[in-house]
């Protein structure tokens, strides 16, 4: 998102980021870490994803973040 500011002229957004693909890495490694993955190990509520929905692995995500 920065680098499209960056091209329009607009200042940067300053923010921290989390990136928990790498957390997920880090704590898992060798092992899957898709979204659902990461559902099935912490015993995540699944089956309200029946297609992509953007929100809702949002959802999901930080259901698994806070486990």
């Amino acid at each position: 998102m920065n680098n499209e500011l960056k091209i329009l002229g607009r200042d940067p957004i300053k923010n921290d980021v989390t990136d928990t693909l790498v957390l997920a890495r880090d704590k898992f490694p060798g092992s899957s870490i898709s979204l659902d993955a990461l559902c099935k190990r912490f015993n995540i509520d699944l089956s309200r994803r029946k297609k992509h929905n953007a929100l809702l692995d949002c959802e999901l995500l930080r259901e698994a973040y806070i486990n």
